[in-house]
């Protein structure tokens, strides 16, 4: 049968795909909100912020059916980009307690190759909901496609210059609402104080559950600009690293350092309330009892290793970047200074090894910008033993002690990054599982216990390599730390060891994992709390060898351990040693990754 015209049909279809536009709404705030109740009192307290999340939807929605003349496939088109940002917001929560952001777009690839690995943790009761209301959504759709878009005729069949007139009045809402939300500027900010709009760009939960899930996420396209500090230019490099050249440190000793940051490794026996049948991490407080040890703070929780990467072997900070960037995937595009090329100055043979793919957060890419002479990836491992879905501990320590055999007769500095306790967490068969008491949910005691299990494999696996550095005649460093807290487990929102965080608990419950620093040729035992952007220069330091201006200032900023928390957390303190310090710091770091250079002329 012949579809039907009628006269305005451009114009009902726009009208039909604003009404499909309010259940994209609904389907993405499910994925932003625990429960039903909780998407209903915000759209009852927010009434204006509700508004602008549905006029942002209607404007894709209709930006759509301006490319594709047909209600039913704009509306399906636009629910399933929904459907998939909203289970990818969901993952994020679940395993990174954050939001899906608009650089998340750069990891879709690194978040590809972890999928078929965890792909039976993703689905639990609310994902399952989540998906079932988008089926039934998309339905509707496909419904109202073959019950009546295929009887009447909804595209422009009007005269043409009211086709291009309409194309045109959508097209410009579509960009006014894009570049208007997206964009700093008076307006912005005029139209945010009028309505009551926060811009939490410093909290992106609080983002999202205050401004919704389509208002927070456009608001954040502002943030992909990065900003430079005030008064950069190379007169202000220059006093800056005059000020530094009272932190470098010549070398006394030239040990070969080895730094080994474990996936996932943290003290889960100090949540407060749980009890293990055996400690997972002997080995290690053994270690760390003859040197230096404490609390390393990490910029992440149960993800984006690679942040806590680079903060390592740079000593910048992420948090002048824009919450939830990815330096290695975003903004390292040529040479930067690091660990490995201040080392390789030092006439140091600088390696990397990863038990996993070169390409994995870009790292193939990343490493010869910061100078590294070799990264050994996964292709190298020969017969390696999978535990579960990733190469186990034992193969890394064996690859370890290999590497400073074959370069015996040079200074040698090895970073490595294990990957054998990611998600989904396993325990080999044979192995005597840890058990967890406490309150908490049959999943996540099931998931610790596994967890635990794996550390204290790991924790066994360094020990192995402990003796043998302890052995060797060349004088050695060792150190070793998590990148950041274990991501899966539902008791980071619920348990009150780390919901209390909100009230005054101190950040580091989420925000911290254990570290050692120990050497065969000294023994000094110290405890120390510091930013894992201070640790490289923490470890040289006590290593006798080199210190690198930059990195002595660095480590030079934990001296006071009353405010160590303070120096990495708070990115606007009150303190005016800390702000002059976050000055430095973010000057030094724009120039290197964003700037003209202007250190490396000093």
């Amino acid at each position: 049968m012949k579809p039907k015209y009628i006269k305005g049909a451009g114009y009902i279809g726009l009208l039909l795909c604003s009404l499909f536009s309010v259940m994209l709404v609904v389907l993405l705030e499910l994925s932003n909100r625990a429960s039903f109740r909780e998407i209903l009192s915000f759209m009852a307290s927010e009434p204006r912020i509700l508004a602008l999340n549905i006029i942002i939807a209607v404007s894709l929605t209709g930006f759509i059916y301006i490319l594709v003349r047909k209600v039913w496939l704009s509306s399906f088109l636009a629910l399933l980009l929904s459907t998939l940002m909203g289970f990818v917001n969901m993952s994020k929560f679940k395993y990174q307690g954050v939001p899906f952001l608009p650089w998340d777009i750069f990891l879709i690839q690194d978040a590809a190759r972890v999928m078929p690995a965890m792909k039976n943790e993703f689905l639990d009761s609310k994902s399952i909901a989540f998906l079932g209301l988008a089926a039934i959504l998309l339905l509707i759709v496909v419904a109202f496609y073959f019950f009546w878009d295929k009887k009447v005729n909804l595209k422009y069949n009007s005269n043409k210059l009211l086709g291009i007139v309409s194309s045109i009045l959508v097209i410009t809402m579509f960009s006014s609402v894009l570049i208007g939300f997206s964009s700093e500027n008076k307006y912005r900010a005029d139209f945010f104080r009028t309505n009551a709009i926060t811009n939490y760009f410093w909290d992106q939960n609080q983002n999202y559950s205050y401004n919704g899930f389509l208002l927070g996420f456009t608001i954040n396209i502002s943030n992909i600009i990065i900003k430079k500090p005030d008064g950069y230019s190379k007169t202000k490099i220059a006093e800056i690293d005059k000020e530094l050249l009272a932190y470098e440190k010549q070398g006394e000793v030239s040990p070969d350092i080895v730094v080994i940051m474990s996936e996932s490794f943290a003290d889960v026996t100090k949540i407060e309330g749980l009890e293990f049948s055996s400690d997972p991490m002997p080995r290690f407080r053994e270690i760390g009892a003859k040197g230096i040890t404490g609390e390393v703070y990490v910029p992440v929780l149960g993800g984006k290793t690679a942040n806590t990467e680079f903060e390592f072997l740079t000593g910048y900070s992420v948090k002048h970047l824009p919450e939830g960037s990815v330096p290695y995937q975003q903004h390292i595009k040529n040479d930067i200074n690091s660990l490995a090329r201040y080392m390789k100055e030092d006439n140091y043979l600088a390696t990397a090894i990863h038990n996993n793919i070169p390409e994995f957060w870009n790292r193939k890419k990343v490493y010869e910008y910061m100078g590294f002479d070799r990264f050994i990836s996964v292709d190298e491992f020969e017969n390696p033993f999978y535990f579960g879905s990733w190469i186990s501990d034992a193969d890394m320590m064996s690859k370890i002690k290999h590497t400073l055999e074959e370069n015996e007769d040079k200074n040698q500095m090895i970073f490595a990054v294990t990957v054998q306790n990611h998600a989904p967490y396993y325990v080999p068969g044979g192995v005597e599982e840890i058990k967890v008491e406490g309150d908490l949910s049959d999943e996540d005691k099931d998931m610790l216990s596994r967890y635990a299990t794996g550390v204290k494999i790991s924790d066994n696996d360094l020990y192995e390599l402990y003796k043998y550095i302890e052995k060797r005649d060349k004088p050695t460093i060792l150190c070793y730390f998590g990148d950041h807290l274990p991501g899966g487990f539902s008791m980071y929102r619920t348990y009150p060891y780390y919901t209390n965080m909100k009230t005054g608990t101190s950040r580091k419950d989420m925000f911290a994992t254990p570290y050692i620093i120990w050497s065969n040729y000294k023994e000094n035992p110290k405890t120390m709390n510091l930013g894992v952007n201070a640790l490289s220069g923490v470890l040289l330091d006590y290593a006798e060898a080199t210190v690198p201006k930059f990195y002595g200032y660095m480590a030079a900023q934990y001296e006071d351990q009353s405010i160590s928390e303070q120096t990495y957390f708070d990115i606007k303190s009150t303190y005016e040693d800390i702000q002059k310090f976050r000055m430095n710091e973010y000057q030094i770091m724009y120039d290197d990754l964003f700037g003209k250079k202007y250190q490396n002329e000093n």
